[in-house]
This record gives structure tokens, C-alpha cells and sequence, in this order.
């Protein structure tokens, strides 16, 4: 429902590729049992979630194992063997999502992608000198795409592990909103040790806490650029194997 019609496509593009490419993923798996994990008193039905985790987490460590050596095990392109065990296997994480997405883009004759990770940035200030006294950019385990869907420099994020396409700071908010959450809380702790440990070594005292200002956000880390020609030898072969990409 969204009104740009940048956005509309590439959520119909993140769409494709979760029919075309159903994977089940671990994490959504072990969200899902939680509960039932930490809960149930029913031995049986713990010991099966646990089982289905691991099951997933097997096959796709042998997605990886594929991808890292697909040169030697097939005369097939790369990306095709890829694409192929991704399929065959029906099992992934974010980064067997976003690899799906450049083969859907790419289907579509989409040239321009980018593999992106989540990162968080966060500092110290000192709400006297105005200086940053603590800084780090810390990764959030979470890949997805970025492109540009109609060549008008409107970028718009694809992540069909979670489910959307959105503009970059409608993709930020969302974000925001799914990892405000333990891994960020530890985080946040284990860099506070940090900065009190640092703190302490240069001026040889702890510091207060109230005189410093926490700055945190989340941001994006381009991890690689697909050129377009790579892009475009993708797309002649998503065509021919996987017509049902192309919207």
C-alpha cells in the first residue's frame, strides 16, 4: 500500500522471492519455540524444537560450504549454484535472502544492488567539553539489499528475510523497532565496560556517568557493490530458471 511506486515494486520483488525461494530459518524457528523452550514442561516437545534448529542450522551451514566452494563443485556459474542449492535445500538466514534478492532484481532487469549489514553506532559525550570521549561503529548480525529500483536515486531497501522494502529511513525505523531488543541491550553493556575500562586507563579514575550523553543509532554498512554487468549476466540466467521472479 505504499504510495511511491518504488517502494510498491520492490516489496513485490521481496515477495517473489519468499514464494519462489521458501526457506525456514533458524532464528525464525528458535523465536517461534522459544517459549516452548523456556516453558513447557513437555520433554518431547522441547527435544523436537531443538532438533528442527539444529536440522536448519546444518543445512545451512552446507549452503556455505557450497557457496565457498562452488567453483570446484560444478561447471555451473557461481551464482547459479548458489541459487540452486538455496532452492534445493529450502533453508537460510538474512544472507541467503539477500542473495535471492539480487537474483529476483536481477530478473527484472534491476542492474544496480548492494549486500548491506546493520550496524550500531555509538558514543560517549561529555556533556561539558562537548567532546567524544567513546566511539564505536559495533556490526548487528543482519544483511539485506539496496537498490535502485527506477534509476531515480531513490534507494530502497529489500529485505525479504524480515518481510518489507522501504525507503532508507523508513527501513531505519523498522529496524530500530525489530532489534531493540536483548542483542542490542548487551551491547550496549558490554561497550559501557568498555568505555569505563578506557576511561579509567587514561585518567586514572572512573567516570561519572551523568556527565556524559550516550549516542546511539543505527546505520548502514555497504559490504559489496554487485556491478552491473555481473548484474546482468544474473538476470539472463534467473529468466530461464526462474520465470516466476519476473513481475
Amino acid at each position: 500500500q505504499a504510495r511511491k511506486s518504488n517502494i510498491r515494486r520492490a516489496d513485490d520483488i521481496q515477495r517473489s522471492v519468499r514464494r519462489t525461494f521458501p526457506m525456514v530459518s533458524p532464528t525464525y524457528i528458535d523465536i517461534f519455540y522459544k517459549s516452548t523452550k523456556e516453558t513447557n514442561k513437555n520433554q518431547h516437545r522441547k527435544e523436537k524444537a531443538n532438533q528442527i534448529v539444529d536440522r536448519a542450522d546444518s543445512n545451512i551451514a552446507m549452503i556455505r560450504n557450497f557457496e565457498k566452494n562452488r567453483y570446484l563443485s560444478s561447471n555451473l556459474k557461481p551464482y547459479a549454484v548458489l541459487h540452486r542449492t538455496i532452492k534445493n535445500i529450502k533453508a537460510g538466514n538474512c544472507g541467503e535472502s539477500a542473495e535471492a534478492v539480487i537474483c529476483a532484481l536481477a530478473a527484472n532487469g534491476i542492474t544496480n544492488a548492494e549486500i548491506t549489514s546493520l550496524q550500531l553506532d555509538l558514543e560517549y559525550m561529555n556533556k561539558k567539553t562537548g567532546e567524544t570521549e567513546y566511539k564505536v561503529k559495533e556490526p548487528v548480525d543482519h544483511v539485506f539489499v539496496i537498490s535502485d529500483i527506477n534509476n531515480d536515486n531513490n534507494r530502497v531497501v529489500i529485505d525479504s528475510w524480515v518481510g518489507f522494502a522501504d525507503s532508507i529511513s523508513g527501513a531505519k525505523a523498522k529496524y530500530k523497532a525489530i532489534y531493540n531488543d536483548q542483542q542490542l541491550k548487551d551491547k550496549l553493556r558490554f561497550h559501557r565496560s568498555m568505555f569505563r575500562a578506557d576511561y579509567a586507563e587514561k585518567y586514572n579514575r572512573l567516570p561519572d556517568f551523568d556527565d556524559f550523553e550516550l549516542k546511539t543509532n543505527l546505520s548502514f554498512q555497504t559490504d559489496e557493490v554487485i556491478t552491473k554487468e555481473y548484474m546482468e549476466e544474473i538476470g539472463e540466467y534467473a529468466r530461464k530458471t526462474y520465470p516466476e521472479l519476473i513481475l
